[in-house]
């Protein structure tokens, strides 16, 4: 009977430490969904090794974009500059998988947030409109505008702003976080 409290306890335990909920159907997310913006510069997409991304909880995609700074630990030994030739380049961490060009357009696809006891963090998943990697969800976690509208505070409620440097919302879709 100890055996079996124990095991129901150790199992709701873990349920307790960590979950993901979608949550693009809810104010204030859904007002971004289907959002389009624009790139101002050309990104990879790249994506962590598998020994690398087995995280907790796991990450809500494998795609994510950014840009490569080499004076960054984390992308050391990568190219600084975003060229084709280099796309299949990888580090101990990642592997260079594609580029999204200046001008691409892409689309808030979906939200959704991951909460563990000691955080929660929102992951607004994209998508772009064109090219080889449309429709693919992609975690653009690394251009979100996180000091003038940070994603992960709990008081936070307007929908994502994107580094402007990096991704501007399309004329069309208007002064819409706001």
């Amino acid at each position: 009977m100890k055996i079996k409290e124990i095991v129901l306890l150790a199992i709701t335990s873990l349920l307790l430490v960590s979950c993901t909920q979608d949550v693009s159907r809810e104010e204030p997310f859904v007002k971004a969904i289907g959002k389009h913006f624009f790139l101002q510069q050309d990104m990879y997409l790249y994506q962590f090794h598998e020994s690398r991304s087995k995280s907790w909880p796991a990450l809500p995609c494998k795609l994510r974009i950014g840009d490569i700074n080499p004076k960054s630990w984390f992308f050391y030994d990568l190219p600084s500059t975003v060229e084709e030739k280099y796309i299949g380049a990888q580090n101990s961490y990642v592997t260079l998988k594609g580029i999204l060009w200046k001008g691409t357009t892409f689309t808030i696809k979906r939200v959704v947030i991951q909460k563990s006891l000691d955080f929660e963090c929102s992951y607004y998943l994209i998508s772009p409109d064109q090219g080889s990697f449309m429709n693919q969800e992609i975690n653009p976690y690394d251009i979100m505008e996180m000091l003038s509208n940070p994603p992960e505070s709990d008081t936070w409620s307007d929908p994502p702003i994107f580094d402007p440097k990096v991704a501007l919302p399309l004329p069309s879709d208007g002064i819409w976080w706001k």
